[in-house]
């Protein structure tokens, strides 16, 4: 099987090379191991993160869709900070 040159040339992620240097050793809590090699976490959510999901799943406003114009308090919210942004601008006009 041919294989195109670019796919080949693509370095192999090190993550699990990373992850071999910490394989067996424990992390106190008073100086734990906090993992940012990369957005792939190796363990589960925070049992109050699903928790907290479970419970908005079955809140209408959370489980639609939000109306095509968007949310009436968000668009007061960016309106609002247009006006002010357009009076700053006339006041650095003005001098």
């Amino acid at each position: 099987m041919q294989f195109n040159p670019d796919l080949t040339a693509v370095p192999f992620p090190p993550i699990s090379t990373v992850k071999g240097w910490i394989a067996g050793r424990t992390f106190t809590s008073e100086r734990p191991l906090v993992d940012l090699c990369q957005a792939v976490p190796d363990f589960p959510p925070a049992p109050e993160l699903v928790a907290h999901l479970r419970d908005l799943v079955g809140v209408p406003e959370v489980a639609r869709y939000t109306p095509d114009e968007g949310l009436a308090e968000v668009r007061t919210a960016v309106a609002d900070m247009v006006k002010v942004a357009e009076r700053l601008v006339e006041v650095m006009r003005r001098g």
